[in-house]
């Protein structure tokens, strides 16, 4: 399911590339941002996107910024970067799609993508069965 990108910004924070992507916003508007290539994630305050900071409030935002949780984790595959969130009911746009727990998944870089997948791998730390298990939604 193809979608417009998110809010994402380069920046530089101590003398490194740094990439950081909205991957979504609750209804509340917070916005979670994930850092790459740091495996970080920050709260984003409503009505704020990546543009309107400078490099200096991205610093700041990426020094509070904490480690992924264990149900979050980010995996390559075919060439890109993904964000895999175990959940539990599986979410699709509005809709519940399962009252079971699944895997969502979101591009970090190149077109913007988002998977809901019914099914979760034995362990997220698995990038070789996350990878089988987008290519099999994607695949449709």
């Amino acid at each position: 399911m193809a979608d417009r990108r998110p809010d994402s910004r380069a920046f530089e924070a101590g003398g490194v590339r740094h990439t950081a992507v909205v991957a979504w916003r609750a209804e509340s508007g917070h916005g979670l941002v994930f850092f790459v290539p740091d495996d970080l994630r920050a709260t984003l305050q409503p009505g704020r996107s990546l543009a309107d900071l400078d490099e200096a409030d991205l610093g700041v935002l990426l020094s509070d910024a904490a480690p992924l949780t264990e149900t979050e984790t980010r995996f390559r595959w075919a060439g890109r970067s993904w964000l895999a969130q175990a959940t539990g009911p599986v979410w699709a746009g509005d809709q519940i799609r399962s009252g079971l727990g699944g895997v969502l998944f979101t591009s970090l870089d190149g077109p913007f993508e988002r998977h809901a997948v019914e099914s979760c791998p034995s362990s997220m730390d698995d990038d070789v069965a996350l990878g089988q298990l987008l290519a099999e939604v994607v695949a449709g």
